[in-house]
């Protein structure tokens, strides 16, 4: 097969995922759960990357590394009311911890083509209970939205 053909696996319909009924709630509860933990433990004081982004936010022009993350900041300030930057902590907060959640999301689908869907929720509980996954989660900074891209690339070629 040529690299221009696809994959045999590809062409295969994709088989129903192997599970338990309650798979599905037992992720939900669980996103919700590590959700309401990240914002729960989340630092009183922002670092200083944090106050970085803050403080960009409120300008203009392309930062290198950072070319989708600040203007999603800089959307999100223009449509939240605020006063003080400070204010945009919890807006900003909300988007790592959104985007964290959506990682995990991946890849418990991801787990789930392969594994049977406890093992999978069981995998999922494990990485976001993970210290420096959870750090980041709660911190204003790109790592959670890089991770979701990066298990989104994941979760792709496994569905391929």
């Amino acid at each position: 097969m040529s690299p221009a053909e696809p994959h045999a696996a590809c062409s295969q319909p994709t088989p129903p995922a192997r599970g338990w009924p309650g798979s599905v709630a037992a992720l939900t509860a669980l996103l919700l759960g590590l959700g309401a933990l990240y914002f729960a433990t989340a630092p009183g004081t922002v670092d200083g990357d944090g106050i970085g982004y803050l403080r960009l936010s409120n300008r203009h022009g392309l930062v290198p590394g950072h070319l989708a993350y600040l203007p999603l900041l800089r959307l999100l300030g223009r449509f939240v009311p605020h006063g003080a930057l400070l204010e945009l902590v919890p807006v900003f907060r909300t988007v790592s911890i959104g985007a964290a959640l959506v990682a995990l999301w991946l890849f418990w689908a991801t787990a789930r083509r392969l594994y049977p869907a406890r093992a999978a929720l069981f995998a999922t509980a494990l990485l976001g209970s993970c210290h420096a996954f959870a750090r980041s989660a709660a911190e204003i900074e790109v790592y959670s939205l890089a991770t979701a891209c990066a298990v989104a690339t994941l979760w792709a070629l496994v569905r391929c």
